[in-house]
């Protein structure tokens, strides 16, 4: 049975010549039904056949050649740029790091140098409290020297009126 289909004016299937490979439609008049053949041309489908299979030669098959490339490509430019991400993240680790270090240097040297001057504060108190002691203990020994003398004087004196 061949396939067949009924359609109404306003949607005649067009009828069509074939030269030259240009194919020239004729409109159909809209006053009528009629019945269109519904088979395919087998020359039609060799044509059309030999049409896709240029397209997916001469187009697609390149193109897609061309896709995988450039997707190879992109893999392996991404996975360079994970790299540098990476090597990059790594030296920032290790920037801030060094720079932690040089700060705790820094900070231990700011310690060290404060607690230098705080030695040498307690230093310059000390031998200025030794020197006040010093001088406290010379002025006792005068006043002691002295009232010892005195007292030797005074007990001369009692002496020599008591005898």
């Amino acid at each position: 049975m061949i396939p067949q289909r009924l359609t109404s004016p306003a949607r005649r299937a067009p009828e069509a010549e074939r030269s030259d490979g240009i194919v020239y439609v004729v409109l159909p008049d809209r006053t009528s039904f009629e019945t269109v053949d519904a088979t395919p041309d087998r020359t039609a489908i060799a044509t059309a056949t030999r049409q896709l299979e240029a397209i997916r030669d001469e187009w697609l098959a390149p193109l897609v050649a061309q896709i995988s490339e450039q997707a190879e490509t992109l893999g392996r430019l991404t996975a360079e740029r994970d790299q540098a991400q990476h090597e990059r993240d790594e030296l920032r680790r290790r920037a801030h790091r060094a720079n932690t270090q040089q700060e705790i240097s820094i900070l231990e040297r700011e310690q060290i140098v404060a607690e230098r001057e705080a030695l040498r504060a307690a230093r310059d108190t000390l031998e200025q409290r030794v020197r006040e002691l010093e001088t406290q203990q010379a002025e006792s020994r005068t006043q002691a020297s002295s009232a010892a003398q005195t007292a030797i004087h005074d007990a001369t004196i009692v002496h020599f009126v008591a005898a």
